[in-house]
């Protein structure tokens, strides 16, 4: 992947089907390599999915897994470095991190409600929070992937 980093998307039990189509549709835009969907999460043929994608989900390479050890362990066969994304006590600001564009990175990211599971938080090889301002100590988990990778392609470009 010339000009970008080799990012994977993780959705670790993310329901929402607007929320996963989503996240194709901001895959595609930013050049993610695929999207790893764990648990719940939805997958494709969803025509929810397929409406809030536009259909990137054609385009954004995809596999599912039903739990979290078979996710890690595809991981980190294939090298990736995982990075939560979470408000963790360990969790060092989006901003302040500094990743080498050489890496592999597997962002993974947790249900609105839940949060990232303990598995990826005790195998994170870090852990990412963006700080908020507002009462509600949460954004759109579509909204957070958005702007987590964006950021991380900013930075390496």
């Amino acid at each position: 992947m010339t000009g970008q980093m080799d990012i994977i998307i993780v959705t670790d039990n993310i329901r929402s089907l607007n929320n996963i189509g989503s996240i194709f549709r901001t895959a595609d835009g930013l050049g993610v390599r695929e999207i790893v969907l764990v648990g719940q999460s939805g997958y494709p043929p969803e025509p929810k999915i397929t409406k809030t994608a536009i259909r990137a989900e054609e385009f954004v390479s995809w596999r599912y897994f039903s739990t979290n050890d078979d996710a890690l362990g595809y991981l980190r066969q294939n090298h990736y470095e995982v990075v939560a994304v979470e408000l963790a006590a360990s969790a060092i600001k989006l901003v302040d991190i500094n990743l080498k564009p050489k890496n592999k990175i597997a962002l993974v990211f947790g249900a609105e409600k839940s949060g990232v599971a303990p598995l990826w938080l005790e195998n994170a090889d870090l852990t990412v929070y963006i700080p908020m301002k507002g009462e509600k100590a949460s954004f759109n988990v579509a909204t957070v992937v958005s702007m987590v990778v964006y950021e991380l392609q900013r930075n390496y470009l």
